[in-house]
């Protein structure tokens, strides 16, 4: 009989999309994602779904690194009642 498999037990590292997933079922509506960095950023696209229009801020295709915190910034004064997250990876 097989085991289910749980990515996180008996390890320090996290999987992230098992982490992509929990967040996923956690964001609020009035969320806004701002996401910075390569791979992961690409990943979070997949299982992160944008809850409004324009609640997506990713550096585009050419992936310029370290613009989230101003991304981030950006969005909250533009809707200081949305919660912002980044994610970074």
């Amino acid at each position: 009989h097989k085991q289910p498999h749980n990515h996180n037990i008996g390890t320090n590292k996290v999987n992230p999309i098992c982490l992509l997933q929990a967040l996923e079922k956690v964001l609020p509506e009035n969320s806004i994602l701002v996401a910075d960095g390569g791979d992961f950023v690409a990943t979070a696209s997949y299982v992160l779904k944008p809850r409004k229009p324009l609640s997506w801020i990713d550096p585009g295709p050419y992936g310029t690194l370290g613009v989230g915190g101003g991304f981030a910034l950006g969005a909250k004064l533009a809707k200081p009642d949305a919660e912002v997250w980044i994610i970074y990876g």
